[in-house]
């Protein structure tokens, strides 16, 4: 019933059906990836605000403690408090005279004193230390420590702010020596504030703050809060660790001009609940753009979908009108439902027209191959009589044959060296002069002969003569051309002493157009040549004294590590290992690393030499004919069309992914044959489907037939 539904439905049904549910799918995994991405963002934002708003608190109150001691230091010299000395002490009163809520009269006038932070307690001690006066704000209990300071209490809070605790509870203390010019000490003056909520909220100004901001003392790696903001929220000897759930926290250290005998920081408190709803505003607005988006995008797809529906039932008829007068079928089809499904039935009809025709092209094909094969053999067999390289290629310099001195010059067998371009065994420098002289040389139908740096699959560079001629057919065309190369390496060597020698390897391997490198045997890099900078835009010098692995990706370096452990395990050349660098600007190379073990004098392994090239582009190449290959079996899936070969001589049958998905079965765990492939038809159609193969193999004919298949379920 889905199947009949599926042909009923026409393709524009079809993909917009698909393009909401794909639509929809998209949607909802990209908003959870991007809400989880908008909240790092704005959690992010939302702390560094934070942090910026909790430095502002912490430089107000680090001035409004400038201002406690400033008033200490303004308030001892004030006219005031000059007169009031100068007239003396009276006797002295036990208790000690008591200001409450009204100035004394060693005080400065309201105005001067608005300058100030508001003074909770100030006591005035006479030249033995003794409390002779005090003042207090408001009415409350005074610590016995403050009526009767000690002189260790004086000095730690004199000419600065001190931060201590009496009875437990936090207090600052500044204090200031009173000296008569005759340099005589006349009084003490201390000024005290309770630190309670009240004090840290004034020392924050008049603003309305999100956080909270409190005092926190260290005791025996443990933190609590000695004093804060909001005495509700964060109650005092509350530990900070039972708060991390709930706050976003900063810690920051007291200022430089205030002393503390207790382990003290300022810490400040932004409540998590806070924080999410302004994040869930946030990505609220957030989705709502997002959803107007989404929608955009379905109505274009919608837009397209009918457009390229369209094109499909146009194609479909010119299809159709192309079978009927090209090809000669008059076979009626019905405009009517899936367009595509209409459009796979002719194709059908079409692949097995192709396939009769394909099958007498190849009966001629396969005469005419035997004739040249002939040939072929007779020529080769002249060719290996020839101890030195003799080659082959077509006119796009792609190797078509290679002789046995080419096999012992250069270590490849035919089967690998015949489809290699001959570029293989160049140097890009002198293979673009080569190329430059033989297409110079075309006209005049000369030999192009000059020596040359050629390279061996182990890796091993040689000297050799090379002279190229031209092949040309009967018309004069060329179709190719002919390489006799010789090596002459002992005759080069030969010419010169060691150090030329090595000028000249020098040379080379900064002409030549890949990377040649050495190792030692750990792997690190001991030389490189300058074609490094072209590959991976560094210098030679920058790539001196690292390894292979340090330029890959991670995931790609754990690979290619365990192959080179191996490789120097084994002590043998290699060739074309193909592996991911990372470019000095940030983008990715594709290397093809071919090298051969160094041995010292006695055997013992010493490092590894070899090339690097560049087969980015010859990568992205593989990669687009292997897609190719994926569409051409997801075209032959949609088709429900698959399609086999059946090699006679040797019995090997090969069937396309579709006819494995045709026939129910999974390709890893069967290799076709024809024994399985009967195995499959139904038991009553078995004997005519065997008979019909028979009769056209005898005939050579194609055969068409239908039958039932058995499923392995």
């Amino acid at each position: 019933m889905i199947n009949r539904l599926s042909h009923t439905l026409s393709i524009t049904a079809k993909m917009l059906i698909l393009t909401m549910i794909i639509g929809g799918t998209v949607w909802f995994f990209l908003d959870i990836v991007q809400e989880k991405h908008l909240r790092e963002i704005y959690l992010s934002g939302l702390e560094e605000q934070f942090d910026h708003r909790t430095t502002e608190d912490s430089l107000s109150f680090e001035s409004y403690i400038k201002k406690f001691r400033l008033a200490v230091e303004f308030f001892s010299q004030n006219p005031a408090m000059v007169d009031f000395l100068a007239k003396g002490f009276p006797a002295p009163q036990t208790p000690p005279v008591k200001h409450l809520n009204s100035a004394p009269a060693w005080f400065p006038d309201q105005q001067q004193r608005k300058l100030f932070s508001p003074i909770q307690l100030a006591f005035l001690l006479d030249s033995r230390n003794q409390v002779r006066e005090f003042y207090m704000r408001r009415e409350a209990n005074i610590p016995e420590e403050l009526l009767k300071p000690s002189a260790l209490l004086i000095n730690k809070s004199q000419n600065q702010s001190l931060l201590t605790t009496f009875a437990g509870t936090p207090y600052i203390v500044s204090s200031k020596k009173i000296i008569s010019k005759r340099g005589i000490l006349q009084a003490t003056l201390i000024f005290v504030s309770l630190i309670d909520e009240n004090f840290l909220n004034h020392s924050r100004g008049n603003f309305i703050h999100k956080h909270l901001m409190s005092l926190v003392l260290s005791e025996n790696e443990r933190q609590t809060i000695l004093t804060s903001t909001n005495f509700l929220a964060l109650p005092p000897g509350t530990s900070i660790d039972n708060l991390r759930k709930s706050y976003l926290i900063i810690s920051r250290d007291l200022f430089d001009d205030m002393a503390s005998d207790l382990k003290i920081r300022t810490v400040f408190f932004m409540p998590v609940r806070k924080v999410e709803i302004l994040i869930n505003e946030s990505l609220s607005t957030s989705r709502q753009q997002r959803l107007i988006l989404a929608f955009s995008i379905l109505l274009a797809s919608f837009l397209t979908t009918l457009l390229v529906s369209r094109r499909i039932r146009r194609l479909t008829r010119d299809f159709i009108k192309f079978e009927q007068r090209e090809l000669g079928l008059k076979e009626a089809t019905q405009l009517k439902g899936d367009e595509v499904a209409i459009l796979n039935s002719r194709f059908k009809a079409l692949t097995l027209e192709v396939v009769s025709s394909r099958e007498i092209i190849r009966n001629e094909a396969r005469q005419l191959a035997k004739i040249a094969e002939t040939k072929v053999k007779i020529q080769n067999q002249i060719l290996d009589q020839i101890h030195d390289a003799i080659i082959s290629t077509d006119i796009h310099h792609q190797i078509t044959s290679w002789n046995s001195g080419a096999e012992r010059l250069f270590g490849y067998g035919q089967e690998e060296a015949v489809g290699q371009p001959i570029s293989t065994f160049f140097s890009e420098s002198e293979y673009q002069e080569l190329s430059a002289r033989v297409d110079a040389d075309k006209a005049t139908n000369q030999t192009c002969e000059l020596d040359v740096t050629l390279l061996k699959k182990s890796g091993e560079l040689f000297f050799g003569h090379l002279s190229m001629s031209q092949l040309r057919n009967e018309s004069g065309t060329i179709t190719g051309f002919i390489c006799y190369t010789k090596d002459i390496t002992q005759q080069k060597l030969s010419e010169s002493a060691l150090q030329v020698s090595k000028q000249r390897f020098q040379a080379l391997t900064e002409s030549i157009n890949d990377w040649i490198w050495e190792v030692n045997q750990d792997g690190i890099y001991t030389y490189a040549s300058p074609r490094i900078y072209d590959l991976l835009g560094y210098f030679p010098d920058e790539i001196i004294g690292t390894t292979p692995l340090d330029n890959m990706p991670k995931d790609e370096a754990e690979k290619i590590g365990e192959i080179f452990s191996k490789i120097f395990h084994e002590q043998k050349p290699f060739k074309n290992l193909r592996n991911i660098n990372i470019h000095k600007n940030g983008s990715q190379v594709v290397l093809e690393t071919s090298g051969a073990p160094i041995f010292d004098e006695t055997g013992n392994l010493i490092g590894y030499r070899g090339v690097d090239r560049d087969v980015t582009e010859q990568n992205k190449a593989s990669e687009a004919l292997q897609k190719s290959r994926d569409l051409l079996n997801t075209a032959q899936e949609i088709g429900h069309v698959g399609s086999w070969e059946w090699d006679l001589s040797t019995g090997e049958l090969t069937w396309s992914d579709e006819v494995f998905r045709i026939f129910g079965l999974k390709q890893q765990k069967l290799k076709p044959s024809y024994k399985s492939f009967l195995e499959a038809i139904h038991p009553e159609d078995k004997a005519a489907v065997d008979n019909a193969v028979r009769k056209a193999l005898d005939s050579e004919r194609s055969y068409n037939i239908e039958h039932r298949i058995v499923l392995p379920d």
